[in-house]
């Protein structure tokens, strides 16, 4: 009993997470495939325009806080 319960903790390591996750995807009809797919991209895409936003706001406050700086060395001038 005792070896498959270590066998268990084996197979949860990372690399046969993906085997199984492959293996399941592979077992999909081409309809649920699609879909599945089509999902995948909707989650990148969401990624990809909140990753943007997150690097657009990060220059603005950048910028912002360069700003003031700047107005003081004009003033002093």
């Amino acid at each position: 009993m005792s070896s498959l319960n270590g066998l268990s903790t084996y197979l949860r390591k990372p690399i046969f997470k993906k085997l199984f996750h492959l293996a399941g995807y592979s077992k999909l009809k081409q309809e649920k495939r699609a879909m599945y797919n089509a999902s995948l991209r909707n989650k990148w895409d969401e990624e990809s325009i909140r990753s943007s936003q997150e690097e657009l706001l990060k220059r603005v406050r950048e910028k912002a806080m360069a700003e003031p700086k700047e107005r003081l060395r004009e003033r002093r001038k």
